[in-house]
């Protein structure tokens, strides 16, 4: 059911159940009992592009995430994810911003960044799924089974932005959260969130009076598919992440087949600022296994003809994660699109996490740390 479910696009507990030919009732209780026994967490994966927004990943030697479990500051509107590389003391922080990637050089020029073009995530295969669960490492690992483990999903790639209003990111803020609930129940949820939103009377409107349907419909467009977020064995098991990057003959290709092996929780290709176009792959690396880890994804890459560039260890502890759905959502208009990220307002965030204690310079910053600039409004 899980292989089939990859490839569904539907938003509703009912409608995935005709898709699986099944009774809605046992999709929601099968999925639940899969998130409380096995730690498996299956969310719909949307399509970032779709949303016209970009992803981009800038890095700042020297300034580290201190206070990895605190929560983020109200106004950090785009950060999707914070971490350190470790031993290199290079803070990574993801924004998701409309800016185009062909306009960022002359925003952050003082900044060393990169565009990330798409990224997926984990869809292994049932069998493997269940070998990380029991915490087999030792079949994940064996040269001999890269071709069995691996495989290239039916996923495409890049696809055309969609036209989208606040509605339809509501659905997927709501969906992503729960992602069977029934359709009586998601019509439930967006009464309750608009009730305590006073910008949102036109959306509670549409709701009430029955247009919800067309825009489930439309929020669909938005969706690649499902995919496993978060298996609770292998998140447990491993102290730290490796983080290859790599230039790969076929990268959308070997993107696609590493994202289905059990310990990678996402792949991305990624655009840097020499314009060159590479592969990032993310590895969970459980205890003991770390020489064996290595050694059987270095083959994996020779096998789908990567030669890595780069390769960087992430302690699990050295991540802070910001769930953009919220903050997103609160920053869009029909009208008006998304509201842009300048420098100045990258900076000043930078500052306000540093006066928070999220975040703490090991060296003395950069010149541009202490330039005055404009505070955005």
């Amino acid at each position: 059911m899980l292989e089939q479910l990859y490839t569904i696009k539907r938003l509703t507990s009912t409608r995935i159940a005709k898709e699986l030919n099944v009774d809605s009732s046992k999709v929601v209780s099968l999925f639940s009992k899969l998130k409380k026994d096995d730690g498996i967490i299956v969310k719909p994966e949307v399509l970032y592009a779709a949303y016209g927004l970009n992803r981009i990943i800038i890095e700042i030697p020297g300034l580290i995430l201190l206070k990895p479990k605190d929560r983020p500051l109200r106004s950090a509107l785009f950060i999707r994810s914070i971490y350190n590389i470790i031993p290199h003391n290079v803070l990574h922080i993801t924004l998701d911003t409309p800016i185009e990637c062909e306009r960022i050089s002359s925003i952050l020029h003082e900044l060393t960044y990169n565009c990330i073009l798409d990224s997926i995530g984990s869809r292994p295969k049932i069998l493997y799924l269940y070998t990380a669960i029991r915490g087999d490492y030792q079949t994940l690992l064996d040269p001999e089974k890269i071709e069995d483990i691996l495989y290239k999903p039916p996923l495409k790639l890049y696809p055309k932005k969609r036209k989208i209003d606040g509605v339809d990111l509501d659905i997927l803020q709501v969906m992503s959260k729960y992602p069977f609930l029934k359709q009586r129940h998601l019509k439930q949820k967006l009464k309750e969130k608009y009730k305590e939103e006073t910008y949102a009377s036109r959306r509670n409107e549409i709701v009430l009076t029955g247009n919800l349907n067309r825009h489930i419909e439309h929020a669909e467009y938005l969706i690649r598919g499902y995919r496993v977020s978060q298996i609770k064995r292998v998140t447990k098991d491993s102290q730290f992440q490796i983080i290859y990057r790599s230039k790969c003959v076929k990268p959308e290709d070997a993107a696609l087949r590493m994202s289905t092996h059990p310990l990678v929780p996402g792949t991305a290709i990624i655009k840097t600022n020499y314009d060159e176009k590479l592969l990032q792959v993310a590895i969970f690396v459980p205890r003991g296994y770390y020489g064996q880890a290595q050694d059987f994804f270095l083959t994996v890459h020779e096998k789908l003809r990567c030669k890595i560039i780069d390769s960087m260890i992430m302690d699990q502890a050295s991540k802070l994660i910001f769930t953009s759905g919220a903050r997103i959502t609160g920053e869009y208009d029909s009208r008006t699109r998304w509201k842009e990220l300048d420098y100045n307002e990258i900076v000043v965030l930078l500052r306000k996490l540093v006066d928070a204690g999220i975040l703490k310079w090991l060296r003395r910053p950069p010149e541009w740390w202490y330039r005055e600039v404009e505070v955005p409004v």
